[in-house]
């Protein structure tokens, strides 16, 4: 039989002789014939036979590389990944929830919205290997308020087994639709927290922060939860606006967290819990504290396209490309750049023409452009200080490690002590306004 004529058919055994081979994707359609490799007899076998159309190298040719994308969660003990969700109903989404890939992978699972009317159901709604915390609406608020008798609302927590922590109850009726806990281990409280649409943003704000006050606002404290006020347009942001004056920091602030692209949901936590390394570490020992290292690039002017080009590519030989690609970011979005720049260029031409010469050191701006022309979050590692996030990526795992040392003008790459790509949570990172 020809090829020709077994297209189509699937068989359990098949021999094959190549030596008559005469055409591109004539390997492929005879060897797909058969089912499984045990059934695959090759006879004649010549391998200058099997060759695709120079069509389809040429598109592969231009296609970019695929490379498996960071995992959202970390598996090591040094994290603590936290899952928040709106379920929006967990009696009737629970399987799909409980099916989903990233579930089972969370050490602690956060829940808005859970429209349980109380707890006799809890049972039907347990995961393998977690323990469940739940608060109807009905039992936290008073039966005078007009939330009381609402239906939905609700929150609840999952969390691992073998994870030790300790629930905090207020001891007044806040009338705030809230679970608070401490993660004993990682000295970390969490909050996760709900407001309805109908809770008015001056309640929820006064019964929020006496909570806060009564568990010591200065503790590590991460509040995580959807509050119903979208941070991305430009009307008062009550909420956004209080929490910040109170020291804490969102996460998602600039990041759409809904499918009609707005971020209702809050995942903050207090500036001063940061982490900030010791200013009489050296730079070494401050990266080797995060399991990473220096990799050096050569001091040239370049440094800092080389060691984005390092952080890319495992080398620094696209730096100018990089560079190239930095300056026509810059000159399409000339009006947006222009008012940061200095005495030194006086206008934005100037400093593109400055900036555009083979050597010229990069500063913020070039930094800024590169950050999205990459699609990267660049992580600026400097001795004494938490590490800087330049954004350029919506998603807090697409990041690039440089260190910069002040006094040299210089940057270097930085790797994983096994040299794999660094990567750093949310809690480890400064981020900028």
């Amino acid at each position: 039989m020809t090829i020709h004529k077994a297209q189509g058919i699937t068989v359990d055994q098949v021999v094959i002789s190549t030596k008559g081979f005469f055409g591109s994707g004539m390997g492929y359609t005879a060897l797909s014939r058969v089912r499984t490799l045990e059934g695959l007899f090759l006879i004649d076998l010549h391998f200058d036979k099997f060759y695709s159309n120079e069509n389809v190298d040429r598109v592969l040719s231009r296609m970019k590389e695929m490379r498996k994308k960071r995992p959202i969660f970390q598996e090591s003990s040094e994290f603590l990944n936290i899952l928040f969700h709106n379920i929006e109903g967990l009696k009737c989404n629970f399987n799909a929830f409980r099916r989903h890939h990233l579930t089972q992978k969370a050490d602690v699972i956060c829940l808005a919205e859970t429209w349980l009317k109380n707890n006799n159901e809890i049972d039907k709604l347990e995961l393998d290997g977690y323990n469940l915390l739940h608060k109807t609406r009905l039992c936290l608020f008073e039966s005078s308020h007009p939330l009381h008798s609402q239906k939905g609302g609700g929150v609840a927590i999952y969390f691992r087994k073998e994870m030790s922590i300790k629930k905090i109850d207020s001891c007044k009726h806040l009338n705030l639709e809230y679970i608070t806990f401490e993660v004993e281990k990682n000295n970390m409280i969490i909050i996760i927290c709900y407001r309805s649409p109908q809770h008015s943003k001056k309640e929820f704000l006064i019964n929020l922060i006496e909570h806060l006050e009564e568990i010591s606002i200065e503790k590590h404290i991460f509040l995580i939860g959807d509050f119903n006020e979208n941070t991305l347009n430009n009307k008062s942001k009550t909420i956004d606006t209080k929490l910040k004056s109170l020291g804490f920091t969102n996460i998602f602030k600039d990041l759409p967290t809904t499918n009609s692209l707005t971020s209702l949901d809050y995942n903050i936590m207090k500036k001063n819990s940061l982490k900030r390394p010791s200013s009489t570490s050296s730079l070494f020992e401050q990266l080797a504290s995060f399991g990473f290292k220096k990799v050096k690039v050569l001091g040239d002017g370049n440094c800092f396209f080389r060691a984005i080009s390092h952080q890319l590519y495992r080398h620094e030989h696209d730096h100018s490309n990089i560079r190239s690609v930095t300056i026509n970011y810059l000159i399409e979005n000339m009006n947006d750049f222009a008012p940061f720049v200095d005495d030194m260029d006086s206008t934005i031409e100037n400093y593109i023409e400055r900036m555009s010469r083979n050597g010229t050191y990069a500063d913020h701006l070039a930094i800024s452009a590169t950050a999205v022309i990459v699609n990267k979050n660049i992580i600026i590692h400097e001795i004494g200080k938490t590490p800087l996030l330049i954004p350029g990526s919506d998603f807090i795992d697409h990041q690039v490690h440089v260190c910069y040392y002040p006094d040299l003008l210089h940057y270097d790459s930085i790797a994983c002590v096994n040299n794999e790509s660094p990567f750093l949570s949310a809690e480890q990172i400064l981020f900028t306004s």
